[in-house]
């Protein structure tokens, strides 16, 4: 197999987003741990790709990441990393979803971790891995009858009010079924 272009989507940790405030929070402890898993992690992906000389780029995840020159999407995180690129994937574009840190992170999406990924990449270079296709649901929310928002998504929509202690009232139509509701949201 052609090796394709591919993109290694990383998460930011728990303890380098908290960065100067992280001395004040109470489980400092695990979040470093947390940290040099997920780095060790990266670090091990990183070094397959180079071994195998797989050229790859490398990002860490951000919400409106442009994935469109990849036809291999690399993620190295647990489940919120592959829904968040998940929602800006398109059809003929693959997801590799490695869990940084299965001791602590969730990762129900993830097929490898850094310990399986390198024979797990084998057999996707050699086309004998195993795919699974994942449906994406498309959520369109109009406003007064007009089309506010378009979203594409895996399985973590929450619509809801604006003011959570608020009752959002809705209307859900699948084909020509309509039902309306309240609740605290969706």
């Amino acid at each position: 197999m052609k090796i394709p272009r591919i993109l290694v989507v990383y998460k930011r940790s728990a303890l380098s987003v908290a960065g100067k405030w992280s001395k004040h929070l109470c489980q400092i402890e695990q979040f470093k741990s947390n940290h040099a898993a997920h780095l060790k992690s990266l670090n091990n992906i990183e070094s397959i790709l180079r071994k195998n000389a797989i050229p790859f780029d490398k990002h860490a995840r951000a919400p409106h990441l442009n994935y469109s020159e990849y036809n291999l999407i690399i993620t190295v995180g647990g489940d919120g990393t592959v829904l968040e690129c998940a929602r800006a994937m398109r059809n003929k574009q693959l997801l590799l979803a490695v869990n940084s840190d299965p001791c602590w992170s969730v990762g129900q999406f993830c097929q490898s971790n850094s310990f399986t990924f390198e024979s797990l990449l084998k057999k996707f270079l050699s086309g004998k891995a195993n795919l699974l296709r994942l449906y994406k649901l498309k959520v369109v929310i109009k406003k007064n009858n007009k089309l506010f928002r378009k979203i594409e998504c895996l399985n973590d929509v929450l619509i809801c009010h604006a003011n959570p202690a608020s009752m959002s009232r809705y209307r859900i139509s699948i084909a020509s079924n309509n039902e309306d509701q309240r609740a605290s949201g969706i």
